[in-house]
């Protein structure tokens, strides 16, 4: 199975909001993390292009529910590599 990456938030948010399963969120450093999704590069490029260019239509409460779960899972991933 081919995998997407990205170290953008937002973008991370929108295939999320897309039901597109994110598999993990990697630290590269302390300021940067590379979220990975079970998507392959071309699918998750058309979904991000059609966001970018205002085509793509998401219920808000997705959007929002993917934002929390992001954020929640950064937290998670963040907190945990302070602890070792």
């Amino acid at each position: 199975m081919s995998m997407y990456t990205t170290t953008d938030f937002y973008s991370a948010c929108i295939l999320r909001a897309c039901r597109i399963q994110l598999t993990d969120i990697i630290k590269m450093s302390s300021k940067t993390v590379e979220f990975v999704f079970r998507e392959n590069e071309k699918e998750c490029n058309r979904v991000l292009k059609s966001h970018w260019d205002g085509e793509l239509i998401l219920p808000t409460k997705d959007v929002v529910g993917a934002i929390s779960e992001l954020k929640t899972r950064l937290h998670t991933v963040l907190s945990n590599d302070k602890a070792d």
